[in-house]
C-alpha cells in the first residue's frame, strides 16, 4: 500500500520500519518532507486488515512530529506492559560550530499520544557528545527505563570525520539520563584507531544489555571494514 497522510500534501515519504502490538495491529513509522531541510517524522498504525486504524491518535490513524531538521526515524520499540512506543533517530540542528547531529527521542501512549510523562511531551533532543550522534536502537527494560545505541559522528562510507564511536544510553521514564549507568547515564566504545559503528543491540532477560557493530579503516578511497565487534554491559 502507499504511505499517504489525510489532510497533508502528498510528500516525499519513507517507511523506516514496522512492529506490532499484542493486540495484532501493525505501526509503521519514518519521514516524510515536502522542503528540505524541514521533515516531520510519523507513526501510523495499521489493523489486521492493512487498513488505516481511526483509533489511533484520535480518529487519525497517524501522528506526527512535524518541523523538524534534516530527521531520520531509525527505531522504534513497543513496551511489553503497557503498549506504549518510543521512537529514536536523529536531526541535524544548526549550532554555533554549525549542523551538529542530536539524538531524537519521543514517546507515545499506546493509542498515539505524545506521553507527558516524558520530557514533558516534547520530542527529546541530546547531544552528550561534542561531535553529536544519532540513536539507531531503542528499546524498553522492564522497569520502564529506555536504553539506546547510536554512533558517535558520521556514518557515512564517504566522508572522513576522523570521529565514530559506538554510543549507549539509558534514561528514565521521565528522560532524564539514568546516572547509576556507568555514572553518567551513558558509555563509549570504540577500537582504538578504528572506526565504530553499530549495528545491533538487544536486552538479555536479566536486564544486560548487549551492543554489535563492525569497525573500519580509512583506505585510500573511502573507508573499509575491518571487523566485527560486540560488547556487553550491566544493567
Amino acid at each position: 500500500m502507499d504511505i499517504e497522510f489525510p489532510d497533508i500534501p502528498r510528500s516525499a515519504t519513507s517507511v523506516r520500519g514496522v512492529a506490532l502490538q499484542a493486540d495484532g495491529k501493525v505501526l509503521v513509522f519514518g519521514e516524510h518532507s515536502r522542503n528540505a531541510p524541514a521533515s516531520s517524522i510519523y507513526v501510523m498504525r495499521l489493523d489486521a486488515t492493512g487498513r488505516l486504524d481511526t483509533s489511533f491518535n484520535a480518529g487519525k490513524g497517524f501522528m506526527t512530529v512535524p518541523n523538524l531538521s534534516y530527521a531520520n526515524a531509525n527505531a522504534l520499540a513497543v513496551r511489553e506492559s503497557d503498549g506504549a512506543i518510543v521512537v529514536a533517530g536523529d536531526s541535524l540542528l544548526h549550532l554555533d560550530q554549525g549542523l551538529v547531529k542530536h539524538g531524537l527521542m519521543f514517546v507515545l501512549s499506546r493509542d498515539g499520544f505524545l506521553d507527558f510523562a516524558f520530557n514533558s511531551g516534547q520530542p527529546l533532543f541530546s547531544k552528550l557528545v561534542d561531535e553529536g550522534h544519532n540513536w539507531l536502537r531503542c528499546a524498553w527494560q522492564a522497569d520502564g527505563s529506555i536504553v539506546v545505541a547510536g554512533t558517535v559522528g558520521s556514518r557515512d562510507f564517504y566522508v572522513e570525520t576522523g570521529v565514530t564511536k559506538a554510543l549507549t544510553a539509558r534514561l528514565r521514564s521521565d528522560g532524564s539520563l539514568d546516572l547509576t549507568f556507568n555514572g553518567s547515564g551513558f558509555v563509549l566504545f570504540n577500537e582504538e584507531g578504528y572506526l565504530a559503528t553499530v549495528e545491533d543491540m538487544a536486552l538479555m532477560p536479566d536486564g544486560r544489555i548487549v551492543v554489535s557493530g563492525f569497525t573500519r579503516l580509512y583506505g585510500p578511497v573511502w573507508p573499509r571494514t575491518f571487523g566485527s565487534w560486540f560488547i556487553r554491559y550491566l544493567a
